[in-house]
């Protein structure tokens, strides 16, 4: 009985231990964990912060090329818009020294000097006029313009426009015998059709 009874403590008092030991390294997993879950979120936070100051970089980063895109569209507009308008300007320039050539030569012909010597009032006026064709003919040199004068070609409505219709047995029907204007060409491109009379028999 006595042998029992003691049999019976020292299976208590194992028990005991053994309980005691089980639920203290229960409790201590329970705070690695906590301890582990707290780091882990932690970590998780400062990822989420690092991506949220990415996201405003990148946000801030495209609004300013959308702006720059938008302001890019805007000049381009304008550009185009004021293309037609300023297109001629270098052309423009180089007829103003035409228009000046004109001014002086009309300048220079004076009334009293017409009524003084009419024959020389009129070589200086003719001279100054062949200057200023000279230099109207430069300019279009320089920009390709080409004049031409269909006279004896064959009618072309492409290049040429009807402004009389006449007869004459020494031209063959169909031929240009009149030129009223010239044509004029940008290149290979026709600037102005020639107005032309064309014969009819």
């Amino acid at each position: 009985m006595a042998l029992s009874i003691a049999c019976k403590k020292f299976v208590l008092r194992k028990y005991s231990i053994c309980k005691r030991g089980f639920w203290g390294r229960q409790q201590m997993d329970e705070g690695e964990t906590e301890k582990k879950y707290d780091m882990e979120m932690k970590d998780f936070d400062d990822r989420v912060r690092r991506l949220e100051i990415q996201s405003l970089w990148y946000k801030d980063l495209y609004a300013k090329a959308v702006d720059e895109q938008e302001n890019m569209r805007k000049r381009l507009s304008k550009e185009i818009e004021n293309a037609p308008s300023y297109a001629i300007t270098k052309f423009a320039k180089e007829m103003l020294e035409v228009g000046d050539n004109l001014s002086r030569a009309l300048e220079n012909t004076k009334e009293e000097d017409i009524n003084k010597d009419p024959e020389k009032t009129l070589k200086d006026l003719l001279e100054g006029v062949t200057m200023t064709k000279d230099i109207l003919k430069g300019v279009y040199d320089k920009f390709h313009i080409s004049e031409y004068c269909p006279i004896g070609e064959k009618f072309n409505p492409s290049l040429h426009e009807v402004t009389l219709e006449y007869e004459d047995k020494n031209k063959q029907t169909g031929s240009i015998g009149k030129v009223f204007a010239n044509g004029f060409k940008i290149k290979d491109r026709i600037l102005r059709v020639a107005k032309v009379g064309v014969v009819k028999n």
